[in-house]
């Protein structure tokens, strides 16, 4: 519509709703430009600044590029979206400050650099002959007055001061993770900050990082200046990332279903069968349980009462092949997949979804199973994947109906 119109032609026509469709744009330059995301987190005595390292080209030099910037030597810069507008924007960032610094004799204050940066983002909202930079930009910095600082400041020319920020492909869902972060209202010392920014940008990709496939930037009370971490810094964090361990820990082992703040069921699936855990009310024997397996329904309840779930299973059961049983006191029901090898993202629909992370650590689970059930000569216990691992059940034509038949 805005197209057809004529109101995303010019930067400074507003269309009849109020909404300038080439600032919109630069939005999604941001996003798209070069399919990347970037978190930053400030924690107790740091600010961290951690983003994707990709290198459009394989004859490149991986070490030309970067995405980090040094403004002053002690306040950095990370650029998300257009690189040749990110290094403009740098040079105009580093000119204002050391003009300030001639004039007042001490370093900018990182507050009022990103007041400077986004009036001059604002001022190119509004005139025909400019355009955005697409980028979104977010400055680090200790202050010697506010301490650990971070702000951002986007295409449109909008700043504010975080507690964590997010830009790139897949802002929204880092922003998720990042809230989540920040309500545990912990004091995060330098090593405890990288570790979670790191472990959050991980589950946001869902995929496990090498050194070389990330940069970090660090300003901390304990050291001066910005600093980058070198490959040697961020494999240690990587290794000793307790954020990662619980998050692969929790991937591979139950998953809740949690509702009012209390544990409905647990679950969890194998390359078969889907199961699920129910804690019963005391004293419940199996002769009071009414449950009913369908291939695309599961009713759970007492008799003569209403049903405690009465939902549809993720996909489609094998009922011939699925039961139920009280187990130490446990419920515990087993669901035949019609299809072997599906992940399922949820026990019953409506019941939630899982993270990226843990959908990835479950279809290496998966793929892992399906490689010892298909060469059952070989012990894969012990294997790992590098990066994303595919579906289980597609890899390769798909699973073999006799696995005896690849021997």
């Amino acid at each position: 519509m805005a197209r057809q119109s004529g109101y995303d032609r010019h930067i400074t026509i507003f269309s009849p709703e109020g909404r300038l469709h080439q600032v919109e744009y630069a939005f999604q330059a941001v996003k798209k430009n070069q399919n990347m995301t970037s978190v930053a987190l400030r924690g107790d005595d740091s600010v961290v600044a951690v983003t994707q390292k990709k290198v459009p080209d394989k004859l490149m030099d991986k070490d030309f590029g970067t995405h980090l910037y040094n403004i002053t030597p002690n306040v950095g810069c990370l650029m998300t979206g257009m690189s040749p507008d990110a290094r403009a924007l740098v040079y105009r960032a580093r000119e204002i400050a050391a003009k300030f610094k001639d004039k007042n004799a001490y370093e900018i204050p990182v507050h009022y650099l990103a007041l400077k940066l986004a009036n001059i983002a604002q001022v190119y909202t509004q005139h025909a002959y400019m355009r955005p930079y697409g980028v979104s930009t977010i400055l680090v910095s200790i202050d010697d007055e506010k301490g650990p600082s971070l702000y951002q400041i986007d295409p449109a020319g909008q700043y504010f001061g975080y507690k964590a920020a997010a830009a790139g492909t897949k802002d929204q869902e880092a922003q998720n993770a990042l809230e989540k972060i920040v309500k545990k209202k912990i004091q995060f010392t330098e090593a405890e900050t990288i570790q979670q920014a790191i472990g959050c940008l991980q589950a946001v990709m869902g995929m496990d990082f090498k050194a070389s496939d990330i940069e970090v930037g660090v300003v901390s009370k304990s050291r001066k200046g910005f600093f980058r971490l070198t490959e040697a810094e961020i494999d240690a964090h990587l290794t000793e990332s307790p954020e990662v361990r619980k998050l692969t820990e929790k991937a591979r082992g139950r998953q809740q279903f949690i509702f009012d703040g209390r544990t409905v069921y647990e679950w969890e699936q194998n390359l078969d069968e889907t199961h699920i855990y129910i804690q019963p009310p005391p004293g419940v024997t199996k002769h009071a349980l009414d449950i009913k397996i369908e291939p695309r329904h599961l009713r759970v309840g007492l008799k003569g009462n209403p049903p405690f779930l009465n939902e549809e299973v993720f996909s489609l059961v094998e009922t011939d092949s699925s039961f139920w049983m009280i187990e130490d006191g446990e419920l515990h029901i087993q669901l035949q997949k019609v299809h072997k090898g599906e992940t399922w993202h949820s026990a019953l629909k409506g019941h939630g979804q899982l993270d990226m992370f843990s959908e990835q650590e479950i279809n290496k689970k998966l793929m892992l199973e399906r490689f010892q059930e298909e060469h059952p000569g070989f012990d894969f216990s012990g294997a790992s994947f590098s990066g994303q691992a595919p579906s289980a059940r597609t890899f390769m034509g798909g699973i073999h109906a006799d696995p005896q038949s690849l021997t």
